[in-house]
């Protein structure tokens, strides 16, 4: 039973590497339903993502994974929409954006029928 060893990415292998992600994700699910798209071309992504060296490395060194987050997750891949965070932080973000979701519908729902309550 071996295991291979593969060689670490170059740095412009993992920069094409989250490029394409972002592409496909674009491609479809909410994202398609949204119409969030990525409006940055690959070189502006290159020179954000060196710029954010630092923060890569710190994130790396705790043991995460870096992941790119919209600040605004109905808004597009753009340098003003995208921070670096650790990827478990986005999904926790991301859940926390779905429950607020949740909630907003339900006390929409909730106001819909205070008139069923007595006051």
């Amino acid at each position: 039973n071996q295991t291979s060893h593969r060689k670490p990415l170059t740095e412009e292998q993992v920069i094409k590497k989250y490029w394409n992600g972002m592409n496909q994700r674009v491609k479809s699910g909410i994202y398609l339903k949204k119409k969030i798209q990525v409006v940055w071309s690959f070189d502006e992504f290159r020179v954000w993502w060196k710029e954010r060296k630092e923060i890569r490395e710190k994130i790396i060194e705790a043991g995460e994974v870096v992941s790119i987050d919209r600040i605004d997750s109905d808004g597009n891949y753009c340098s003003e929409n995208c921070r670096i965070i650790p990827n478990r932080l986005n999904g926790i973000l991301g859940k926390i954006n779905q429950l607020q979701g949740q909630l907003k519908k339900l006390y929409k729902s909730a106001e819909e029928m205070r008139k069923w309550v007595e006051c």
